[in-house]
């Protein structure tokens, strides 16, 4: 009679297990069926927690007085040792079976509380994993010695389906998790390279409106009437620069310029900052982890990174609060990838920011990255500080999640290979004074005759001898034909019939003295590899002011002025 309740309740979960498509639920309706048609006084399924199967936690259970061992919360530390039916299952990979609990030795500890529960018998089966058990399904009897061959190996045969249904179920859940992430992540390329399009041909725009503003305000003076209303144009144009930048570090199209660093360092840098910024009332302290690894970031754009993480944090704690910055160590191994497939397995940096704020649900943690949205009412923000994170953390070879709950904070985790090789120390702020062009001379090779036109306006209004071309052809015979020195050439990147790499490698054959300067409003594989400048390579981008253009290459001149005179050459 018992062994064809025991039939008829394995048809039962088998039709069951082929329906399912969750692996909680599979166990818990498997679990239901045994006691109500199998027969059985309690049947559970214990998981084995760690790879070491130190202890097991309860994943399904139905029966008599299911609350009791619900409520007892169980975590056997003993499970390596055998103790139990469950124990020992997952230690070996074979079933074990109690047919007497009052005086099985391994149920020493339980057996008062199974006996006055009415348990007299127990099996336990292994679930088989890949390379291990996953845990067991155990079945309770209140007849001693009720658990015969023929049973037990149906109860196997079971146990085997309901492993294998587990690992499927775990297999398509992995799945899932890889394709809405690959959905995600191509979701945010495609907004991605929408923003780098819009933001490059705005670059061009607002490099003319700057410069034309500038050299108005200096033409006409302070005092004119019209004064006023140059220098809001100025800053509107400004405040447009830092937008496009925005967009641009997200779609990963803005130039790094990487060096081997010590988040530490970086950290214990914006700390001071910040202090000054996030207010009073929120209670700032850093974690550092010494000895940290080296890791190759640009240090300007991860203090940006920072400043953004910890002002949203600020937002996110209007009436005070605390703001944890901390660094870690750690390697991540092939299981961890296997849950994160963008991580390859290695040595990383964890840059971790907390703070005990109200927290985000998760249709906002959905959204959080991409550009444009926003939680803050209008005017209070442009949703584009944490895009602009994730952008820069991604150009970087690196990795971001978030993790937060409704009032109860939220972790933003950022995770930076490892590099080989000390830390290059961080550069002095460089506070240069005005500069003068005194006289040397530019030339300017730019297709968009707006810009072109502002640039030589702002040079010559420096100092600058500046001659004109709006091609690379033509730039080449203005090289070969001009009688006097030129000093440098300043080109843009991407242009008709002749590119500026192109154009600067047979400028130096005509100039060998010449410096080149390369500008342009986002990144390509001229210059860059994976937006990360080439060694030795000047750059300047897009939207710049005319005074920042004439420090650039003011200092550009210099240091090539110091170091002809080092080399015993002369200068001019």
């Amino acid at each position: 009679m018992r062994q064809n309740r025991a039939r008829a309740a394995t048809t039962a979960v088998n039709q069951l297990m082929v329906r399912a498509r969750d692996e909680d639920e599979m166990l818990q309706a498997a679990c239901r069926v045994l006691v109500d048609i199998g027969g059985y006084r309690m049947v559970w399924v214990g998981l084995a927690d760690d790879d070491e199967q130190r202890s097991i936690s309860i994943a399904a259970i139905a029966g008599h007085e299911e609350g009791y061992l619900r409520a007892q919360n169980l975590t056997w530390a003993d499970v390596p040792r055998g103790r139990g039916p469950a124990g020992l299952a997952i230690r070996t990979g074979k079933p074990a079976v109690a047919q007497r609990i009052a005086s099985d030795p391994s149920y020493e500890p339980w057996r008062a509380e199974a006996m006055k529960r009415g348990y007299a018998a127990a099996a336990a089966f292994p679930l088989a994993g890949e390379d291990r058990p996953l845990g067991a399904i155990v079945f309770y009897s209140s007849e001693a010695d009720s658990f015969d061959e023929h049973e037990m190996g149906l109860l196997a045969e079971l146990a085997d389906d309901l492993a294998f249904g587990a690992r499927v179920l775990r297999t398509r859940k992995r799945l899932d998790i890889t394709q809405e992430q690959l959905r995600q992540a191509q979701r945010l390329e495609a907004i991605g390279r929408l923003a780098g399009g819009v933001a490059h041909d705005f670059n061009n725009l607002l490099t003319v409106i700057m410069g034309y503003s500038e050299l108005a305000m200096r033409t006409l003076g302070p005092d004119m009437p019209i004064a006023e209303h140059l220098k809001e144009i100025h800053a509107c144009s400004q405040r447009a620069t830092t937008l496009t930048r925005q967009l641009l570090a997200f779609s990963r199209r803005q130039i790094l310029d990487p060096r081997n660093a010590d988040l530490n360092e970086i950290v214990a840098g914006v700390t001071r900052v910040l202090k000054r910024i996030i207010g009073e009332d929120i209670d700032l302290s850093t974690i550092p982890t010494p000895d940290l690894w080296t890791v190759r970031v640009d240090p300007g754009q991860m203090e940006q990174v920072l400043m953004n993480l910890a002002t949203n944090s600020r937002d996110a704690m209007p009436h005070g609060g605390r703001l944890i910055m901390e660094t870690h160590n750690i390697t991540l191994d092939a299981s961890y990838a296997q849950t994160h497939p963008e991580v390859v397995p290695g040595d990383y940096v964890m840059l971790a920011v907390s703070d005990n704020g109200c927290g985000m649900n998760a249709q906002t943690m959905a959204r959080i990255f991409e550009p444009f949205f926003t939680t803050k009412e209008k005017g209070k923000g442009t949703g584009l500080g944490l895009a602009m994170v994730y952008g820069i953390v991604k150009q970087s070879g690196g990795h971001i999640w978030a993790y937060s709950e409704p009032g109860d904070g939220t972790t933003f985790k950022i995770l930076l290979p490892r590099v080989p090789g000390p830390p290059v120390p961080l550069p002095a702020r460089d506070h240069r004074p005005a500069i003068s062009g005194r006289g040397r001379t530019v030339l300017v090779v730019e297709d968009d005759p707006h810009l072109r036109r502002i640039i030589t306006h702002g040079l010559s209004a420096s100092g600058f001898n500046v001659i004109e071309a709006a091609n690379g052809p033509e730039a080449i015979d203005l090289a070969a034909s001009h009688t006097g020195q030129i000093d440098l050439l300043l080109t843009d990147l991407v242009m008709p019939r002749m590119n500026g790499r192109q154009l600067a490698e047979e400028f130096r054959r005509l100039r060998p003295g010449a410096v080149p300067l390369y500008m342009s409003g986002y990144t390509d594989n001229l210059i860059v590899h994976q937006g990360v400048l080439d060694a030795g390579t000047a750059f300047i981008q897009k939207p710049f002011s005319a005074q920042k253009l004439v420090e650039k290459i003011a200092g550009l001149l210099d240091e090539r002025d110091r170091q002809d005179a080092t080399a015993g050459g002369n200068v001019e």
